[in-house]
C-alpha cells in the first residue's frame, strides 16, 4: 500500500471497471482503489482512479471517482449479460454454418449413393448380358 497526505490510494483490482467511465482522462482504464490514509476519514472506502493515479513518488493522473456498489454491481451485472449475449451470437452463427455443412454432407451422400446405385445396376445388367451371351453360343 502506498502512504501519502489525503488522496493516498492502493490498487485493489482492476476486474471491476465502470460502464460509465471507462476511461479516466488521459485514456488509460480505470481500476479500484482504496483509500489507504488512516487519518483519512474516508480510510477503507473505495475509488475508481487511473492506473496511473498520482502518489507520493508519481505526478500521475488525479481522475477520481467514488466506488457506488450499487451502480457498480449492476453494471458488471450488464458487462456480464453482454457478454453472454455477444457469445450466444458466436455460437449461434457457429451452429447455423455446422448445419450447412451438415445439409451440404448429406446431400453430397445422397448424390454419391444414387451415382453408386446406377453405376452398380449398369455393371450387372452388362455382366448378365455378358453372361447370357456366353450361355447362348
Amino acid at each position: 500500500m502506498q502512504q501519502s497526505g489525503n488522496s493516498s490510494a492502493s490498487c485493489y483490482g482492476s476486474i471491476l471497471r465502470r460502464r460509465s467511465f471507462r476511461d479516466c482522462r488521459c485514456g488509460e482504464k480505470q481500476v479500484l482503489r482504496t483509500v489507504s490514509d488512516v487519518t483519512n476519514p474516508n480510510f477503507g472506502n473505495f475509488f475508481w482512479g487511473c492506473i496511473n493515479y498520482k502518489n507520493q513518488f508519481d505526478k500521475g493522473c488525479n481522475y477520481f471517482n467514488w466506488f457506488d456498489e450499487r451502480d457498480d454491481i449492476i453494471d458488471a451485472k450488464d458487462h456480464e449479460i453482454e457478454k453472454h449475449k455477444k457469445k450466444t451470437v458466436k455460437l449461434k452463427i457457429a451452429l447455423a454454418l455446422s448445419q450447412k455443412w451438415l445439409k451440404i454432407s448429406i446431400a453430397f451422400g445422397i448424390v454419391s449413393f444414387g451415382i453408386i446405385l446406377v453405376l452398380l445396376t449398369i455393371l450387372l445388367c452388362n455382366k448378365n448380358n455378358l453372361l447370357r451371351q456366353l450361355y447362348l453360343k
